[in-house]
């Protein structure tokens, strides 16, 4: 079992799980967490851990020069291209994360559809739709 609070003291929840990890999610950029963790078996529960703390690192910029080319050369494409975020050096690993929403204005209904290293991605489109699409970069590491 993992406890953790955060940002103030709030919980940030307990996390129950038979591994001997746990993936705490939903953490906020640039807080600092107390994790303390109890172990249980057929016996009952153990001891609380004494308070372990962690900081979660800034939050990365958005990718740069977001550019869309449209193209109908294998049914009508959308071909999304980014740059890396600034500050950040080539070597440091990076993940993409794409959404789009198709719900023309207004609209706010935003689905993933890609996820990986690459600073492109190739999206279908369906007639009489307006889109809309956004990117961040996740740290991979």
């Amino acid at each position: 079992e993992v406890q953790a609070e955060g940002g103030g003291g709030e919980a940030h929840g307990v996390i129950k799980t038979e591994e001997a990890r746990a993936e705490v999610c939903g953490l906020r950029a640039c807080t600092s967490y107390r994790l303390r963790v109890q172990a249980r078996n057929k016996s009952g529960h153990g001891d609380k851990s004494a308070p372990a703390v962690l900081r979660t690192e800034a939050a990365l910029a958005p990718p740069t020069r977001l550019q869309t080319v449209l193209t109908e050369a294998e049914g009508l494409v959308a071909l999304c291209s980014w740059e890396r975020p600034e500050g950040h050096p080539p070597t440091a690993q990076l993940a993409y994360h794409m959404e789009v929403d198709e719900g023309g204005e207004g609209s706010a209904d935003f689905a993933e559809v890609y996820v990986g290293p690459s600073p492109q991605f190739a999206l279908p489109l369906r007639p009489g739709k307006n889109y809309k699409f956004r990117v961040r970069a996740v740290s991979a590491a």
